[in-house]
């Protein structure tokens, strides 16, 4: 709806069809809202009714003015938008070593294998970093198999609970800790 149309439309000067189409267009969008309002505040401001002119630089200066507004919220939408794109990124970044997926077809099976040497197959498969911080840990042996359906997690808790060493995750992947076997 024109700006104009609007104005007669506050001015009562709309006839029954102006009207009904006013009517229609309000309730079409938000949108349509913010610009009636808009378009009314500045004419509650100029103390209308509006003079009649064939000069339209004043209508014209609150179409600008609109534009500019719908700019504006366009442009925080935009920003609000990409903040939060990217901070699903840096959240999945983070936190992916820890949900990292098990290639499919592998079965795996330690049988009295040193931490150290489970570290170094857990590494190789799931394409992450283990660090072992103490000498003495890396001695401790662990029997346990696992399936093709166990996560990188399931086998974390497991090896954590079997030897009673903490498992940390870290942004490169996990971290063993203990006092030894």
């Amino acid at each position: 709806m024109d700006v104009a149309d609007i104005i007669k439309v506050l001015e009562n000067r709309a006839d029954k069809a102006m009207q009904d189409a006013f009517s229609h267009w309000m309730a079409m969008s938000n949108i349509h809202r913010e610009e009636f309002r808009q378009v009314r505040q500045l004419w509650m401001l100029t103390r209308g009714p509006w003079p009649v002119t064939t000069d339209r630089e004043p209508l014209t200066q609150i179409h600008e003015r609109m534009k500019r507004n719908h700019r504006r919220k366009k442009s925080r939408q935009a920003i609000f938008t990409l903040t939060v794109v990217l901070m699903i990124s840096v959240t999945a970044w983070v936190l992916w070593p820890t949900y990292s997926p098990r290639p499919s077809g592998q079965n795996l099976s330690f049988n009295h294998a040193s931490l150290k040497d489970v570290a170094g197959q857990l590494e190789k498969t799931f394409d992450i970093n283990i660090e072992i911080t103490r000498p003495e840990v890396e001695t401790c042996l662990f029997t346990g198999s696992f399936s093709k359906a166990s996560t990188l997690k399931d086998i974390m808790n497991a090896i954590s609970h079997s030897l009673s060493i903490s498992v940390a995750g870290t942004r490169r992947g996990y971290e063993w800790k203990g006092s030894g076997c």
